[in-house]
């Protein structure tokens, strides 16, 4: 611009005089006076350097002896990481914009966090004046020039040529890749799996920068490898992740020193250099391999030769590059120089971020139970962490964002601008214009990221980890990845593998921060949130100061208790704060097996009673052979949807202790099942009912170790979702054991062939098909007579002792009803009830000052379609005190049944749960060892008291509406209760299995 006047005022008249006192200085030709008169000299250039920076720029806000980003400013001056120091002070004059001079090397510089002046020297576009000078990318032109460091039509030849190795083909590559190198890690690095184990690791960075990496290498370059075994070129003797280490820690060296200077007998300088040349030997065999194939594809025609190349980056990009025109293809130089970039730009920003974010969820846990809740939502929704998950893991990607504002990897962007021109300074009060500065040619603008990425005026709290500020951010605020046409061409492939690492991580593992001896959760922040340079900012190592645990996954409760947990942690190196009530387990397989998938997706064949009579009663060996690959297959089904029911409770719940042994239980058997080879002959259907024998001992402990496990978890379950859960499960288990059990009757009953369909007790496996009620009833009289087997032990109660007499019970109305339906059942509900019947009753007898009867009367009546049961006590009623209604009492809800948490009632399900023979919730075993509603602990001195679980009333109520009954509770407090019992008598009700 014409305007511009660099001959006039203070700066021109320094020079001239300089220039004179260099002169005269001249003429005497003393090596002393030739220094002194060099020294005035260059004393005189910068004075006029500076003032000429005053006078364009105008006064300086910061001054420094060297420009910060030369070596000497690096060494002696500021340093590289100034603006990271200094980036809550150095824009404190409340300036968005500032003017720095340095006063013995450098030009007079712009720096700025402004998101306005950023989109006005991005580039790209029709903006031909703002171009990325060749020094801002040296390092990254070590092997040659790439996309990255050109800039106008260069840029653009590059970028047509780069674009199409970058598609929706190449992202699946990525995700699908990423997530076999993170198994592949976890399995090497010697993860543990096994309950309440943890791991501590060295450092957190060198494992995700050796995973990105070998991404890139696996995705760039469709390289074959293991994460122990890293491909290694031909001329070296070390892997490529050890080379090219070693070259992005030296880069800088290697571009600014001389080669010969490698040459030199110094063994440093020689291995460097050497590691060097094993990287560009790597890469020109890839690309020659690579041209070779598709210059035999291209051969081959179009369509062929698309789909012979392999879709990993690299042999895209060499396909693009080959068929070209001559004007628009790339050079071998500038292919090396591309694949360099991407090997080292590609990996090492998503490497450095992903670790940050797992510094930032150890410190901050609430946010990690956000991720790990969405990643479990998305897993309940898609069954597998896939690249279709990628646009659902939104919070994920927020604290991706979050990290990359907090740790930009490129921490600064530089232009410089071709021509004079002129850049509006926005002011900082909205009602004010912008200001326009004048800047001659080749003026510097650098835009501080780290600067804007801290910026109040675009993130409020910028000092916080807030990931979701960016729910409601313009994209374009995200800058990590630049911005405008220049934005980075791998933003989505880095993102990718990103959300990938991480939903993988926090799915099965908790991230804590590791505290040395004394040391505060702010001392951890301080001492590990700080960041070091290489070609990348990046943060420093994260552990050992971090910890890996297996499975976390905690609600708000529990997060509390994290928070005013105790030191469990014996070692001086670290402090590891957990709820102290709570313990953690890890399952490999969970969510992410596609044959659980599989069985989970199909429908539970339900049956009824009647076709259970039909297909039994004339039973054979080819009819016996078809029932048990029936339930050999049925099984899994049934077993595999409760398995994705478990997957779907909160992550507290699935991994306390004793809902987890029942989930292995479930899980042990659904794999057994599924593999179990198909039923040819009898022999086969002998082996198959020995090993349905063995599933069902192993799981006759489910009942009490779930209902203890659920009823310590209660506090984070809704009432509904939890009693839901729970009859969804105990009408799972109960139509299992109805399969299976009639399955063995049958082989039982075909192998006896004594069962006549016409005697008394005509059965057809486990189905009674003349089961008289009154039958029943007197089964139980006889045992709570004076001298039957149940009387004295219930005696024993210690609400009873004392007691002279038990009531009487009478049984009347239609005594002749009988039906099919399962004896087992019918049986457990009524022993049930009477038991309960006879206990309240007994107990108002003793603690009444009335003179009361004392009976306990059951009705039996029947129609063509139900038979009825009415049992009515002179208990009192039900008083309720611990419920609100009825109904409560079948709850295994704490807030609805406060009797869930009763000390008695866990103590109970502790016992049984860790019981050799389990409970089976049959009538014999009540019989054995019974009680109100529980049964004899065994190894208690006092081995005949009953132990109450309240498992009894909501266990008879899942048998009563199996087959489409009922039982409904009426209480007439300060008299008695009536139960009623509906029970379908047509047999054609279909199995009320929830699914």
């Amino acid at each position: 611009m014409s305007n511009l006047n660099w001959g006039s005022g203070l700066a021109n008249e320094t020079l001239v005089a300089g220039l004179a006192c260099f002169k005269e200085m001249q003429l005497y030709s003393s090596p002393v006076k030739m220094i002194l008169s060099s020294a005035l000299l260059f004393g005189t250039w910068r004075i006029y350097v500076v003032f000429r920076g005053r006078q364009v720029y105008g006064q300086p806000d910061i001054t420094t002896l060297f420009r910060p980003m030369s070596l000497f400013g690096m060494i002696f001056g500021m340093g590289i990481t100034w603006n990271w120091e200094d980036r809550e002070t150095a824009y404190s004059n409340g300036k968005e914009t500032i003017r720095m001079t340095p006063w013995i090397w450098g030009d007079t510089i712009l720096y700025t966090r402004s998101l306005d002046i950023l989109r006005q020297v991005a580039g790209g576009g029709s903006n031909r004046i703002w171009v990325k000078p060749d020094w801002a990318s040296g390092a990254l032109m070590l092997f040659g020039r790439n996309l990255i460091s050109e800039n106008l039509e260069s840029w653009r030849r590059h970028r047509r040529v780069m674009q199409p190795a970058f598609n929706a083909k190449t992202y699946d590559l990525v995700w699908t890749e990423t997530t076999k190198i993170y198994q592949d890690m976890v399995k090497t690095e010697n993860w543990p799996t096994s309950p309440g184990e943890r791991v501590s690791l060295e450092s957190f960075n060198k494992l995700t920068y050796k995973l990105g990496l070998y991404v890139i290498i696996a995705c760039g370059f469709g390289l074959p490898f293991r994460w122990a075994e890293p491909p290694k070129s031909t001329e070296g003797s070390k892997s490529v992740q050890d080379n090219i280490v070693t070259v992005e820690k030296w880069a800088l060296l290697l571009i600014m020193t001389p080669k010969w200077l490698f040459k030199l007998p110094f063994k440093k300088l020689q291995n460097i250099y050497e590691e060097y040349e094993s990287i560009k030997s790597f890469i020109r065999e890839e690309v020659a391999i690579r041209r070779s194939k598709i210059r035999e594809a291209v051969d081959m025609g179009e369509v062929d030769r698309e789909a012979a190349v392999q879709f990993d980056v690299f042999s895209r990009l060499v396909l693009a590059n080959e068929t070209a025109d001559s004007k628009s293809g790339l050079s071998d130089e500038e292919l090396i120089g591309n694949t360099f970039a991407l090997l080292f730009a590609g990996h090492d920003t998503t490497a450095s971020t992903v670790a940050a974010v797992v510094a930032l969820l150890a410190l901050h846990p609430s946010e990690q139970r956000k991720v790990h809740e969405e990643v479990m939502n998305v897993l309940r929704e898609d069954g597998a962490l896939t690249l279709s998950s990628y646009s659902k893991l939104t919070y994920t990607l927020y604290c991706f964002l979050e990290a990359s504002r907090m740790f930009p990897a490129g921490h600064v962007a530089i232009r410089t601008c071709l021509e004079d021109t002129v850049i509006d300074i926005p002011s900082t009060k909205e009602t004010d214009s912008p200001t326009r500065l004048v800047l001659p040619k080749n003026s510097e603008v650098i835009v501080d990221m780290v600067g804007l990425h801290y910026s109040p005026h675009i993130f409020k709290d910028p000092t916080e980890f807030l990931p979701s500020r960016w729910k409601d951010m313009n994209e374009e605020t995200f800058s990590t990845f630049s911005t405008g046409p220049r934005a980075c061409i791998g933003k989505k492939f880095a993102l990718t593998e990103a959300l990938c690492v991480l939903s993988n991580l926090v799915k099965d593992w908790e991230i804590e921060p590791c505290l040395k001896s004394g040391e505060t959760l702010e001392g951890w922040k301080q001492r590990v949130l700080d960041v070091h340079v290489t070609l990348t900012l990046g943060i420093k190592d994260v552990p050992p100061v971090c910890q890996v645990v297996p499975a976390l996954k905690v609600g708000p409760d529990t997060h509390e208790m994290y928070k005013h947990g105790r030191t469990v942690s014996s070692s001086p190196l670290f402090r590891r704060i957990i709820p102290q009530s709570i313990r953690y387990f890890s399952n490999p397989h969970f969510y992410s097996n596609k044959q659980l998938e599989l069985y989970a997706a199909r429908k539970a064949n339900r049956l009824t009673l009647r076709q259970l009579v039909f297909f039994g009663r004339s039973m054979d060996e080819d009819r016996l052979i078809k029932s048990a690959n029936y339930v050999r297959t049925e099984l899994p089904v049934r077993i595999a949807h409760r398995i994705r029911d478990m997957q779907g409770l909160p992550y507290v719940v699935v991994n306390e202790e004793h809902v987890l042994q029942v989930y292995n239980l479930y899980w042990t058997a659904f794999d057994k099942l599924r593999n179990y080879p198909r039923i040819h002959n009898m022999q086969d259907n002998e082996s198959f009912c020995e090993f349905l024998r063995e599933i069902l001992n192993e799981h006759a402990a489910a009942i009490p170790t779930l209902s203890l496990g659920l009823s310590i978890c209660s506090p984070h379950l809704e009432s509904d979702e939890l009693d839901s859960f729970m009859r969804r499960m105990l009408i799972s288990r109960i139509s299992r054991r109805v399969l299976a059990e009639h399955h063995l009757a049958l082989t039982e009953d075909l192998a006896n062939k004594e069962t006549s369909v016409d005697s008394q007790d005509a059965n057809v496996g486990i189905i009674f098909t003349k089961l008289n009620v009154k039958r029943c009833f007197d089964k139980f009289i006889r045992l709570l007579s004076s001298d039957g087997t149940l009387t004295d032990r219930l005696r024993r109660d210690s609400l009873l002792q004392g007691t002279d007499k038990l009531p009487e019970i009478i049984v009347d109305g239609d005594l002749n009803t009988s039906f099919s339906y399962i004896r087992e059942h019918l049986e457990y509900v009524i022993l049930e009830l009477l038991l309960n019947a006879l206990r309240a009753t007994a107990i108002q007898m003793k603690e009444s000052s009335f003179s009361i009867p004392g009976v306990i009367r059951a009705t039996i009546s029947s129609d063509e379609d139900d038979v009825y049961i009415r049992i009515s006590d002179q208990g009192g009623g039900l008083m309720l005190t611990e419920t609100q209604t009825p109904a409560d009492l079948y709850s295994f809800s704490h807030h609805r049944n406060t009797t869930r948490m009763r000390d008695d009632r866990l103590v109970a399900l502790q016992h049984f749960s860790q019981r050799k023979g389990g409970l089976w919730g049959k009538v014999q075993e009540r019989i054995a060892t019974p009680g109100s509603e529980g049964q004899v602990n065994e190894d208690s001195k006092d081995e005949d008291k009953p132990q109450p679980m309240g498992m009894g009333l909501p266990l008879s109520n899942i048998h009563v509406t199996y087959f489409g009954g009922t039982l409904e509770l009426l209480s007439m407090d300060g008299w008695g209760t009536d139960v009623y019992v509906r029970l379908p008598r047509l047999g054609t009700n279909l199995e009320g299995i929830e699914v």
